[in-house]
């Protein structure tokens, strides 16, 4: 293993400090595609959605349809056991499959190094049935598509999450052209429930944003991911962390060292791929995932193993008003909770 050279160990102290530390098990962060699988068909979404959708090879779009849950967990011990875990788990849609999605994860609760698990969700899902599912590592982020569910439906859903002990560390909420206009609304409505509101620009489509649109933006974006995700800044040839600590997985058990890495290996087989032993030049010309950017030379977040929660407290700092009526809101929503299970019939 080569060393990290002393000028990349000054400029990335603050994080080498958390995520390669001299006294414990370095942290590496998994972002796992577990499936395409979903039950919603948003127009900015150009994923495959067929549960069993032809991938080639005999694989289809998820994970515990290619290779047992049992081969997972096998995987994960065998190549992660000495290591502190931050996983990031996205789909489709993760939680359609309850029958494999619990024991995975309860398993990767239980190992000793795992620190955090983040879950991209929809919330189309009844919480209730996930009552044997270990809360204790996972971090929701739960994104609203107003072309699929209704507010209402929506806010719905999300006050039952909580209500049973699910973290949501914030809802996502995509600035495409019919959704840009309620942003201002909605991001007041959901701060009530002391979740943020997160307006992730429209990547493909950033550079059609109108100059009033981008404004909008920059007022509401944390100024780094303003700078990547509206502005489209070039990482390339930059100085970055992320490789030196992420693999990608996909839900037919490939994975590759992140940003770096053209070719595929197994989570099943024996050995994987080395990381870097330090930062790298960045290889892209563009990047819009704040896991990634987040670790370029000069940012300041991802100083924890948890970057969304990193993430999340930055946007509450933004929408201090909306903080403000975080406590009425909290005290409404327990009202509203309070009324529908008299309504079921609940006596004290």
């Amino acid at each position: 293993m080569h060393p990290i050279p002393p000028e990349d160990r000054r400029a990335f102290d603050d994080l080498l400090r958390v995520w390669k530390p001299e006294s414990a098990p370095p942290a590496v962060m998994i972002r796992w595609r577990m499936t395409e699988w979903c039950n919603y068909a948003c127009r900015y979404c150009s994923q495959e959605h067929a549960r069993l959708a032809d991938r080639g090879n005999g694989f289809t779009s998820h994970a515990f349809d290619n290779f047992p849950v049992e081969q997972w967990q096998a995987a994960f011990a065998r190549h992660f056991s000495g290591y502190r875990l931050s996983m990031a788990i996205s789909g489709g849609e993760p939680f359609l499959d309850r029958k494999s999605l619990v024991p995975m994860m309860n398993f990767l609760t239980a190992m000793p190094g795992t620190e955090t698990i983040r879950i991209d969700t929809n919330a189309a899902w009844k919480p209730e049935a996930y009552r044997e599912l270990d809360r204790s590592k996972i971090l929701l982020n739960v994104s609203f598509h107003s072309s699929e569910v209704s507010e209402d439906a929506f806010a719905d859903r999300l006050e039952s999450i909580l209500a049973h002990g699910f973290r949501v560390g914030m809802v996502n909420y995509v600035m495409a052209e019919e959704q840009f206009e309620g942003f201002a609304a909605r991001r007041r409505r959901f701060a009530r429930l002391g979740v943020p509101l997160n307006p992730n620009p429209d990547f493909e489509r950033a550079r059609e944003y109108s100059p009033e649109r981008q404004e909008a933006l920059k007022s509401w974006l944390p100024e780094i991911d303003y700078r990547f995700k509206v502005l489209r800044e070039s990482p390339l040839g930059r100085k970055c962390l992320y490789p030196a600590l992420s693999y990608e997985l996909d839900f037919r058990g490939r994975i590759r060292v992140a940003c770096v890495s053209v070719e595929w290996s197994s989570i099943f087989a024996e050995t994987l791929p080395a990381l870097p032993p330090g930062p790298v030049a960045c290889p892209a010309r563009g990047c819009e995932c704040l896991d990634m950017y987040s670790f370029l030379e000069g940012s300041t977040r991802n100083t924890t193993t948890d970057p969304l929660k990193d993430y999340c407290e930055q946007l509450k700092s933004m929408a201090p008003e909306e903080a403000a009526e975080k406590g009425a809101g909290r005290n409404g929503l327990w009202r509203s909770r309070l009324g529908k299970l008299l309504q079921t019939g609940l006596r004290f």
